[in-house]
């Protein structure tokens, strides 16, 4: 059924490997620090980092999940993606 492939308004279309540079934008900043000393722009932030890590847990077929199951920062989740699909910089200089 091609309703589980998403492409809807809540969710969009599954990342399968063809189409990694419509997912590519996306920026994050890793800061460690106990959550009880939290200010209230932290915990939204943590909000966010999850918020984004469960939409790309969501949107990846079996495959991808396997790659970045592991990831508790959705910048490291990306960052992961980003290796798998464009390679190194090396990788990227010879493909040009």
């Amino acid at each position: 059924m091609d309703d589980m492939k998403g492409g809807f308004i809540t969710r969009p279309p599954v990342l399968d490997g063809t189409n990694y540079p419509y997912w590519k934008n996306v920026a994050g900043v890793v800061v460690v620090k106990q959550e009880v000393e939290w200010s209230a722009a932290e915990e939204q932030i943590s909000l966010g980092n999850n918020k984004a890590l469960n939409a790309i847990f969501y949107v990846v077929n079996a495959e991808v999940f396997k790659m970045i199951s592991s990831c508790t920062v959705a910048k490291e989740a990306w960052e992961v993606l980003k290796m798998a699909y464009e390679g190194t910089q090396k990788v990227r200089m010879y493909r040009l």
